[in-house]
């Protein structure tokens, strides 16, 4: 498993718990990911 894959499990599971504190407070690589 790659990092990336690893990251985009963490981002699907916050978008359905609140995507928009992950995306404030861990801007950067992982807020311009997609």
């Amino acid at each position: 498993m790659r990092e990336s894959d690893i990251v985009d499990a963490i981002r699907k599971y916050l978008k359905t718990v609140d995507g928009c504190f992950f995306w404030k407070e861990h801007g950067g690589m992982y807020g311009t990911a997609g």
